[in-house]
């Protein structure tokens, strides 16, 4: 897996709703953004895996889901978000070798 398949960086956009994470009190921020369905359920399943909830938006709709897709998640979990993504990264680094 190439490690720019996790640009979480992201530009800090904020939400203050969603569904499954609406038992935060805290503002939503976007921790990753990719232009694959695929890879945003599997990094939405890993932070969810670790305690985060998750919110993801843009996916395609109907059978046949494609399109980007961005993850939010309550701003008090970014930090633990963002270092399970860094190890993510590192860990698709090591296997390349």
């Amino acid at each position: 897996m190439n490690v720019n398949a996790f640009p979480w960086k992201s530009s800090g956009r904020r939400v203050t709703e969603c569904g499954d994470v609406s038992t935060h009190s805290d503002d939503l921020v976007q921790v990753y953004a990719t232009g694959s369905v695929t890879d945003g359920y599997l990094v939405k399943g890993r932070l969810e895996a670790e305690g985060i909830p998750v919110l993801m938006k843009g996916e395609g709709e109907g059978p046949y889901r494609v399109g980007p897709a961005y993850l939010w998640v309550p701003g008090s979990l970014e930090v633990q978000a963002r270092l399970i993504l860094e190890s993510l990264g590192s860990t698709a680094e090591g296997s390349d070798r």
